[in-house]
């Protein structure tokens, strides 16, 4: 259950600010400001969760967003605090990598996913990676600034932004 993992959590703080109850100009109000004690108490939707007043349903149906077979992975990582580890990354899908500060997200994609992808391009093989052939060629982005101007990350550069808004806004979900 995770609100038991949040719950937890929370009533380590010292004071707790809850601002909501919607993101954009329906939020930004302080619906709760104060101890622990006084947070199981209110009625907030977060509030609700974490003290199991309200529950998420289970998923009845869950998409695959990739072939098994249409992967690159990476085996035996053991970069700084990564322990032979394998991942697998879906082809022609968005992946996230999200985890908790110095966790080792860019041991796991900086030191290890793109030198060997690296390697791969120049030596024409690569230790540890398949599905390698499947990859025509990777560009690493970052959101370093290009220039002087610290808007000119290589979303701005390149124009993209624009065009990942008006796709967001043409799915049913936001219509």
């Amino acid at each position: 259950m995770v609100y038991l993992l949040n719950k937890k959590f929370i009533c380590y703080a010292e004071h707790i600010i809850e601002i909501g109850p919607k993101a954009g100009i329906e939020g930004g109000t302080v619906v709760y400001q104060g101890g622990y004690g006084g947070y199981e108490k209110v009625d907030t939707l977060l509030s609700k969760y974490i003290f199991g007043k309200c529950t998420m349903s289970e998923r009845k149906v869950r998409r695959d967003t990739f072939d098994k077979e249409d992967c690159l992975t990476l085996e035996h990582g053991n970069t700084h605090y990564l322990k032979d580890l394998t991942v697998v990354f879906p082809l022609h899908a968005m992946v996230g990598i999200a985890e908790l500060s110095e966790s080792g997200k860019s041991s796991l994609i900086e030191e290890t996913l793109l030198k060997r992808l690296a390697s791969a391009r120049k030596y024409g093989h690569a230790t540890g990676l398949t599905g390698i052939d499947q990859i025509s060629s990777f560009v690493n982005i970052s959101q370093e600034p290009i220039g002087r101007s610290t808007s000119s990350t290589p979303v701005s550069y390149i124009g993209i932004g624009d065009k990942i808004r008006e796709l967001f806004a043409e799915q049913p979900e936001e219509k």
